[in-house]
């Protein structure tokens, strides 16, 4: 009996080491997950930097922002602009609608919640975060929570590091809206990311959005948008 303790004692100690690996791990991901969003806080930039979109099929429409001017609308389907697109573009809805265009920095913890975040997945070179995606519109997330809609996300990030390199958020189950009657089975958004040299801040390389479903219970309906943006000259926004 007495020969046998030191051998039940190791094998003791070996199944309390293997218990304890799945805990040890989680609390790893877990500042993993917290290192990566507190790297990545700053979003207070302003940028030179041209803006190119589309949407369905059409044609390209290249924009510029300057810190100094302002917007200009710069081509067409790759021509210059007419003057009633040129029109339309100073109008007063235009403005607005370009005055609501979200800045060029990048905050990650506006996007990811915390406490939704798992590490699903990780090689030698990245791992990816899970996560439940909110809005940076709080009035948003409320109405997508009343129309019951849930998204998931997913944050690849370079482990060597923790520089995000794309983003995704897309539907986990198909949702239906009332008015008018659309049941929307497909959609997600694509963000690949890039960092700022001078100042080191996270910016937004391109989204490419898609979705498809059905209106009216019959006709299907899809649609996509592409954004691609070129930044230069970035500099921190002084705060008084």
């Amino acid at each position: 009996m007495i020969r046998a303790m030191p051998r039940l004692s190791r094998h003791l100690s070996v199944v309390l080491l293997l218990g304890s690996l799945p805990a040890a791990g989680e609390a790893a991901h877990e500042r993993r997950i917290k290192a990566t969003l507190s790297t990545w806080a700053k979003d207070d930039v302003e940028c030179d930097y041209l803006y190119t979109h589309s949407s369905n099929g059409g044609p390209e429409i290249a924009e510029q922002y300057s810190m100094s001017d302002g917007w200009s609308l710069l081509a067409i389907g790759g021509g210059p602009p007419g003057s009633e697109e040129a029109r339309t573009y100073h109008s007063q809805a235009g403005r607005e609608s370009r005055a609501r265009r979200s800045v060029p920095g990048f905050k990650l913890s506006e996007h990811i919640d915390p406490e939704s975040a798992t590490v699903e997945s990780e090689n030698d070179e990245t791992f990816t975060i899970a996560y439940s995606p909110r809005s940076r519109n709080s009035e948003e997330d409320v109405l997508l929570q009343k129309m019951n809609v849930k998204m998931r996300g997913q944050l690849t990030v370079a482990s060597a590091d923790l520089q995000p390199r794309t983003m995704r958020i897309e539907l986990a189950e198909p949702v239906a809206v009332a008015v008018p009657p659309v049941r929307v089975s497909n959609y997600s958004e694509s963000r690949s990311i890039v960092v700022d040299p001078t100042t080191g801040v996270l910016l937004v390389r391109s989204v490419d959005l898609e979705s498809s479903g059905r209106a009216f219970l019959f006709k299907r309906v899809s649609s996509s948008f592409t954004h691609r943006f070129d930044y230069r000259g970035c500099r921190f926004v002084r705060k008084d």
